[in-house]
C-alpha cells in the first residue's frame, strides 16, 4: 500500500473511493449518516452543538494509532497511497459528510460532495474556491454548480492536498515508515482535522455562514 508518488489522480481516486465507503460504512464502523445520527439524538434541535461535539470526538479518535492503523478496510483500496494517509483522509471525508447531513444537506449530490472535498483545505478553503472559479456569494447551496465548476474545484483540492502533506513532511515520513499511526495523527490530525471541521460547520450547519456561487 506504499507509494512513492503522491499524483492528484490518486488523491482524486482515494477522495472518491473513501467518500464512497464513508456513506456505506467500512467494517464495524458508522457510516457517515449513522454518525450523524447519533450526535442528532445527543443534541436535538441543535445541529451546531451536534455538529461541534462531533469534531470534538473525531479529533480525539484521529490521533489515537489504535483508530488509525485500525482502518483495516482501507487495504482493499484500489489506489496505492500509503495506508496512514488513506486512513487520515477517512476520518476527515466522513466527519465532514457527517456534518453535512446534520446540516440537512443530501451528501449524494454532486455539489455537496465537491464541497465536502473543498473543506479539506481548511482555512485555505475559501482561497481554493476562488482559484476555481468560485466566487463568494450569500447561500451557495441555493445556487447551482456547473459540471466544469466541479472538476476545477475537485482539481484544485486533489493540488492542496499535495501542497499540505508535502509541506507536513508527511510524504516523506511515510516513504520511510508507512504506517505510523499516532505520529501522523498528531502531527496532521491536531491542527488539520480542526480546520477542516470548523470549515464544514461553517459551510454546512451554521445560519450566519458566507458561501459560494459560480
Amino acid at each position: 500500500m506504499a507509494s512513492s508518488t503522491l499524483t492528484e489522480s490518486k488523491v482524486s481516486k482515494t477522495l472518491n473511493w473513501v467518500y464512497e465507503k464513508a456513506s456505506d460504512g467500512l467494517l464495524n464502523m458508522e457510516s457517515a449518516s449513522e454518525m450523524a445520527e447519533l450526535y442528532m439524538k445527543k443534541y436535538p434541535n441543535n445541529k451546531l452543538a451536534a455538529a461541534n461535539a462531533l469534531i470534538r470526538a473525531q479529533n480525539v479518535k484521529s490521533a489515537a494509532s489504535g483508530f488509525i492503523t485500525g482502518l483495516g478496510g482501507l487495504a482493499t483500496m484500489p489506489i496505492a497511497i500509503p495506508m496512514n494517509l488513506a486512513s487520515v483522509l477517512y476520518i476527515q471525508v466522513r466527519m465532514v459528510m457527517a456534518v453535512a447531513i446534520i446540516g440537512g444537506h443530501n451528501v449524494k449530490e454532486d455539489k455537496v460532495k465537491t464541497f465536502v472535498f473543498a473543506c479539506l483545505a481548511g482555512n485555505k478553503a475559501r482561497e481554493l474556491l476562488k482559484e476555481a472559479g468560485v466566487q463568494i456569494a450569500q447561500n451557495f447551496m441555493l445556487q447551482s454548480l456547473s459540471a466544469d465548476a466541479i472538476l476545477r474545484i475537485n482539481r484544485m483540492v486533489g493540488f492542496n492536498l499535495i501542497a499540505k502533506l508535502g509541506e507536513s513532511g508527511v510524504i516523506r515520513i511515510s516513504k520511510a515508515l508507512p504506517i505510523l499511526g499516532g505520529a501522523i495523527g498528531a502531527t496532521i490530525d491536531g491542527v488539520w482535522t480542526n480546520q477542516t471541521g470548523n470549515m464544514a460547520v461553517k459551510w454546512f450547519v451554521d445560519d450566519n455562514k458566507v458561501l459560494y456561487e459560480q
